[in-house]
């Protein structure tokens, strides 16, 4: 049984993620994303341009129980038959990590028709690193820059196809992870 859902954001959900990015508990959450500024309006703003760009798709992952948001994910950067799977915060990772991830591949990769999606992060970000081993993702051989901050990128990506085969074996996984999330990766 799924305990998140993910839905498309909307300017109701601008002070849960900003809590979310900004006054967690746990300074991990959202740690490894671009800063943005904290301000509730400057969130509102940038959910309504992201809003109107074409292919580009932000969601709340919300407890199937309660609807509260646990995180955000996005599918953005789409060019061509690629797209990347970012923006993402968790607060329960791996196990809503995981969660969260699933159902959008297999919306990017079978819904849109794209024929990859991929990541990019930064070398200290564990928990994305782990989550695309976990699903057997495609390591890039070459490291990446980002543009904003000049950091080293990893590239990690999957397809249709690869996405296809580990499918049954993340469901698996994924219900290992709810029943001892403390064991993931060991």
């Amino acid at each position: 049984m799924r305990s998140l859902i993910d839905q498309p954001t909307t300017l109701r959900e601008c002070r849960s993620i900003t809590t979310a990015r900004y006054s967690h508990p746990d300074a991990r959450i959202g740690a490894h994303l671009h800063a943005t500024h904290p301000a509730l309006d400057q969130q509102r703003a940038w959910i309504r341009r992201q809003q109107a760009a074409p292919d580009d798709y932000y969601f709340a992952s919300c407890d199937q129980a309660s609807q509260a948001i646990v995180g955000v994910i996005g599918l953005s950067n789409i060019s061509g038959a690629e797209g990347e799977l970012g923006r993402y915060t968790c607060v329960n990772a791996p196990a809503h990590a995981l969660e969260g991830s699933l159902p959008l591949q297999d919306w990017a990769l079978n819904g849109l028709g794209l024929d990859v999606v991929y990541c990019t992060f930064t070398l200290d970000n564990r928990t994305t690193r782990l989550l695309t081993r976990i699903q057997n993702w495609a390591q890039h051989p070459a490291l990446l820059t980002d543009l904003l901050t000049g950091d080293p990128l990893q590239r990690w990506q999957t397809d249709r196809e690869r996405f296809a085969g580990v499918l049954p074996k993340l469901r698996r996984r994924l219900a290992q992870v709810r029943a001892a999330p403390d064991e993931v990766g060991a």
